[in-house]
């Protein structure tokens, strides 16, 4: 198939699930599945105004978006099957008997952490305790689980991960703005310091990258080998984000500014398309898949399922992190293997992952063309 053909069948789709929701939700539930379908159609969008800015060989900008749409797709992910997650709590020990602050803290933090190692119930939900930096507090983490979700005044069976209502309750604006005190005329956006701690809290624990990839880990929807494969990309789309050398190279690609280019268009070219092609049928995966249950017309989950499979086989030349690897990489793998064994140095039965797509795509098509 031609990408010509892939660009098509994508704007197709995109179409074609137009009211994707009231096919597969009854009686959809007010916020939750209306921002859900919102956030599905406004990412996917903007995955199809990537292929109109890769026509125009804007390949910086195509990665720049096409991390950003990466990002939010792991959040959209924990939206769905994130049933799980952290709740830090900062406990202050209040001194009674003891002669110093720290002295009361580590008598409670010994007493409790004896209790939370016996199994005690008000424990039960911990996953770690550990004494604060000022000598009175204690920090515990705690893991719980979302709420019931009521579809038409009915409690169902159904666990609404939280990051649904995070999503409505964090403001950025709060959280990175809130004690600026230039801004408005010196007036505080926000004059509530537990109010802008809250916002800041939330960033922290569900916004912050590093605390997705963790509840990521946390709902057990990837394990550690895919978690270095996300690492993988999400670092090389954000060389075209931050100050690197990086941006420099592609704009020299694109303009032509020297006679030796590091990548040709192709290559940019066919790896856009793939982000593409691969973010779009997870994107859509992930909808389906969340309303599995609630499907209850046969044509429907057919109908869906097929879309599904039709999506995946446009990225089927782009190991990512959730798919095999292609032969081109488990060649690849056997070569670099090879290569080491003969320094000296032993490998694993694992498939070695790349570090660098766009490298890897070069080879690819070197292949393809030398086959």
């Amino acid at each position: 198939m031609s990408m010509e053909q892939g660009v098509s069948q994508l704007t197709g789709a995109r179409l074609s699930i137009n009211n994707i929701m009231y096919d597969l939700i009854p009686v959809p539930a007010f916020p939750t599945d209306y921002n859900r379908e919102l956030f599905l159609f406004s990412e996917l969008d903007s995955l199809l105004a990537i292929l109109n800015m890769k026509e125009q060989k804007r390949y910086k900008e195509s990665f720049i978006l096409i991390r950003t749409i990466f990002e939010k797709f792991l959040f959209f992910w924990l939206m769905f099957e994130g049933k799980k997650y952290r709740h830090p709590m900062t406990y202050n020990i209040l001194r009674q008997s003891s002669n110093t602050d720290k002295e009361a803290r580590d008598s409670a933090f010994a007493r409790w952490k004896k209790e939370w190692r016996e199994g005690a119930e008000h424990f039960r939900q911990v996953v770690s305790m550990d004494s604060g930096k000022k000598d009175s507090v204690i920090k515990v983490v705690y893991v719980f689980e979302g709420l019931q979700l009521i579809r038409n005044g009915i409690p169902t069976r159904e666990i609404i991960p939280i990051y649904n209502s995070i999503l409505e309750e964090y403001k950025p604006g709060v959280a990175h703005l809130g004690s600026l005190e230039s801004l408005i005329g010196g007036l505080l956006i926000s004059d509530n310091a537990q109010v802008i701690e809250l916002q800041k809290t939330l960033y922290h624990n569900f916004f912050y990258i590093e605390s997705i990839f963790r509840n990521l880990r946390l709902n057990e929807l990837i394990d550690r080998n895919q978690l270095e494969r996300i690492r993988v990309h999400y670092n090389f789309l954000s060389n075209y984000v931050h100050v690197s050398m990086a941006n420099l190279d592609i704009w020299k690609d694109v303009t032509n500014y020297s006679n030796q280019k590091s990548y040709d268009d192709e290559s940019y070219d066919k790896l856009i398309f793939l982000y593409v092609a691969k973010l779009f049928h997870l994107y859509v995966k992930v909808y389906v898949n969340g309303y599995q249950n609630e499907i209850n017309n046969p044509d429907t989950n057919t109908k869906y399922k097929q879309l599904i499979d039709n999506l995946e086989s446009l990225s089927k030349d782009l190991w990512f992190f959730d798919n095999e690897p292609t032969q081109y990489d488990i060649q690849n793998s056997d070569n670099i293997k090879r290569m080491r064994k003969n320094i000296g140095k032993a490998d694993s039965d694992d498939i070695i992952y790349y570090n660098n797509p766009l490298e890897r795509m070069k080879g690819v098509l070197n292949q393809n063309l030398s086959s």
